[in-house]
C-alpha cells in the first residue's frame, strides 16, 4: 500500500482504507502490528481477536487507530455448536432458513 500511494490514492477518492489485522499472542505479530501502523498512518487499523485462533489477547500490544475503533471479538464456539457446522454439508443458509431470528449461539 505504501509502495504505491495506496492511502494517497484513496484519500483523494473519499475513501478511508480499513485494515483488519487478526490478532494471536505471538511477539512478532504485535511488533508487525506496530511496523504497519508506522507505515501506514492515514490507515485505519481493527484489530481482530479470533479466539478459536489465540486464546489470549494483550490489547496494549494492539491499540485501536481511533476510540471509535475498537477490537473486533469473535468468541470461540461451543462444542456442540463446532460439532455441527463441521458436519459435512453443513449450510448457514439452510440452517438460518430453518431457525429464522432464533436466539442460537449460531445467530450471534
Amino acid at each position: 500500500m505504501a509502495e504505491i500511494g495506496f492511502e494517497h490514492e484513496a484519500r483523494q477518492n473519499l475513501i478511508q482504507p480499513v485494515v483488519l489485522f487478526i490478532t494471536d499472542s505471538a511477539p512478532f505479530t504485535a511488533q508487525g502490528y506496530a511496523e504497519l501502523r508506522g507505515r501506514l498512518e492515514q490507515t485505519v487499523f481493527v484489530a481482530v481477536h479470533n479466539e478459536a485462533a489465540s486464546f489470549m489477547l494483550i490489547a496494549q500490544d494492539f491499540p485501536a487507530s481511533s476510540p471509535k475503533y475498537q477490537t473486533i471479538r469473535i468468541p470461540r464456539l461451543s462444542p456442540i455448536v463446532r460439532g455441527v457446522i463441521d458436519r459435512p454439508g453443513f449450510s448457514f443458509a439452510a440452517y438460518m432458513a430453518k431457525q429464522p431470528g432464533g436466539p442460537t449461539e449460531v445467530h450471534s
